[in-house]
């Protein structure tokens, strides 16, 4: 399967504000002496792990649009949804238990939720750039 143009610049774009996102939680860290060589791993790999996870769900949506089946699709984004949970949850789960991550794992867990805050922002800016409609 070819990945469309549209998924390589939405890609592009979350991880971009990923990055952004993942410095400003290091900056914090350094500012407020939190920073330890666990929260930079924890940041590095969460920030990679949640760039990954909306990549696959961008090829997962891709795949779903060519079904003709409405079932189908549901079935396939559910499905979908539910393994990158999962994997998402061991890896993340795994890797607090080998660094042994007491207060890391907030940090672990804030760049996950940044591809999400990036979407948002870029809606509302792709907004603003049309005039609101």
């Amino acid at each position: 399967m070819k990945i469309d143009a549209v998924i390589k610049k939405e890609c592009l774009y979350v991880a971009a504000g990923e990055g952004i996102f993942c410095l400003l939680q290091l900056a914090f860290c350094l500012i407020f002496r939190l920073f330890s060589l666990p929260i930079l791993f924890s940041t590095l790999l969460s920030g990679f792990l949640a760039v990954l996870n909306f990549f696959l769900m961008a090829l997962t949506v891709q795949k779903a649009v060519s079904y003709t089946d409405s079932e189908a699709q549901k079935r396939l984004l559910k499905l979908s949804q539910s393994l990158r949970l999962l994997f998402l949850a061991l890896l993340l789960l795994l890797f607090a238990f080998l660094f042994k991550l007491k207060g890391g794992v907030v940090a672990l867990l804030l760049p996950l939720f940044s591809p999400r805050i990036t979407v948002m922002i870029r809606t509302l800016l792709l907004k603003k750039e049309d005039g609101g409609k």
